[in-house]
């Protein structure tokens, strides 16, 4: 198990411990508001589609079990092999397609800082999907970011059996 892995699993247990993934139903009603990497705020209603750009945020995902909301992955998301092997593939994180995004209809995008191409990034700004830019930091402050990103939504919308 790699040291990134590793501590992807610490964190993951210390945001369940912490609270990240406890939402309150108020704010599940309204949405949750988030900073991005740009530093745009940004409203997530409805995390049941998600495209996930970049494997660290795929692992992420993964890691919390939320797996079934996962509808497409890029070619980085190489962990857990399931990802790239059972999801539709956008293609690689920097030669994205808009059309190739949305037209999975997804209901939010989480996409590591540093996706593109630019003009991609500025068509999937403007939809209506909400898109998450995840800084792209390589420390452990880096990492509970990321976690911090993708886990206040969490378990805002539970799977129905």
């Amino acid at each position: 198990m790699t040291f990134c892995r590793s501590l992807v699993c610490v964190v993951t247990h210390l945001a369940i411990v912490s609270g990240y993934l406890a939402i309150h139903s108020a704010a599940a009603a309204e949405g949750v508001v988030v900073r991005d990497a740009r530093n745009r705020e940004v409203t997530i209603e409805n995390p049941s589609r998600i495209v996930s750009i970049g494997g660290a945020i795929t692992e992420i995902l993964y890691a919390l079990g939320l797996e079934q909301r996962v509808v497409a992955v890029d070619t980085t998301s190489l962990f857990p092999d399931t990802a790239l092997r059972d999801k539709p593939n956008v293609g690689y994180m920097r030669q994205l397609s808009a059309e190739g995004v949305l037209g999975l209809n997804p209901s939010l995008v989480l996409a590591m800082q540093g996706s593109g191409p630019k003009e991609t990034m500025d068509v999937l700004v403007a939809a209506k999907v909400p898109l998450v830019l995840v800084p792209e930091v390589y420390s452990e402050d880096g990492l509970l970011e990321k976690v911090r990103l993708v886990t206040p939504w969490g378990r805002m919308h539970e799977p129905r059996a």
